[in-house]
């Protein structure tokens, strides 16, 4: 009586696919920084009510001077002289600007392995009674026939490995490139408020620097419209008294005023 004998063999493999991602993002900021320093003089003050009256309509008809709202302000390089005639206050006013840019970019990494377990399953069989076919016999065809099912189910796994390593490597990569552009802004927040620090220390260095020269430049070209304003108060003071032969003159900063009054 035949009792055959079944020899079943599972052959395994492991599938692995690697992947490997590298993202960049760059943020960037950019602002303007300014420097704004001033220095106020009681000019108006310290001048005869006449002579004051003369100044502020000599600034006001000078070609380089102009009207601004309340103020009258002449224009100096990167600064301003600004005469406020309601209370008689000179301001010099230095400022300096400049532009700040700041990029920082961030760099991640990732990885990761998509497997799968794959097996094959080969079946032999024998009769020990009628020994026309041996267990080694039966156990050589089982795994044969296993290993033969074990390739094609790789070949087959093989495209949906791939594709399943690409889909875990974009869902990656996306959460990367969000983790990547989050640091990034943080960094160039912070990095930015600190170079802006240090342009606004700079820029002031600079403004204190030439605030003196800009002082002189601002007394001198006032000067020169108060001393127009001194010789129109000398002269309409002596016109309105009756002076006669009025001779003006100017040279090396000196100007010469003569006239007559009859008694």
């Amino acid at each position: 009586m035949c009792n055959p004998r079944r020899v079943v063999i599972t052959a395994a493999h492991k599938l692995a696919e690697a992947w490997e991602i590298e993202v960049e993002r760059t943020a960037r900021l950019s602002s303007d920084v300014t420097s704004e320093l001033t220095v106020t003089l009681p000019f108006g003050s310290s001048l005869g009510p006449a002579t004051r009256v003369a100044f502020e309509s000599g600034l006001r008809t000078s070609g380089r001077w102009s009207e601004r709202g309340a103020e009258i302000v002449l224009s100096l390089n990167a600064a301003e002289v600004r005469y406020h005639p309601a209370d008689g206050t000179l301001r010099v006013v230095a400022r300096l600007s400049d532009t700040v840019d700041t990029a920082v970019t961030t760099r991640l990494r990732d990885a990761g392995t998509v497997t799968r377990e794959i097996s094959g399953h080969g079946e032999g069989r024998y009769d020990p009674d009628t020994r026309r076919r041996s267990e080694a016999d039966a156990r050589r065809d089982a795994q044969a026939k296993a290993e033969a099912d074990l390739a094609a189910k790789i070949t087959a796994a093989a495209a949906g490995m791939t594709a399943a390593a690409r889909s875990e490597q974009d869902r990656a990569e996306q959460q990367l490139g969000e983790d990547a552009q989050t640091q990034a802004d943080l960094r160039v927040a912070e990095q930015h408020r600190t170079t802006e620090r240090e342009k606004r220390r700079e820029l002031d260095e600079r403004n204190r620097a030439r605030l003196d020269d800009l002082r002189d430049e601002a007394l001198l070209a006032v000067n020169s419209v108060l001393a127009d304003a001194y010789r129109r108060a000398v002269v309409d003071y002596a016109r309105a008294h009756g002076a006669v032969d009025v001779d003006q003159r100017e040279g090396d900063g000196v100007i010469d005023i003569q006239f007559e009054i009859e008694g």
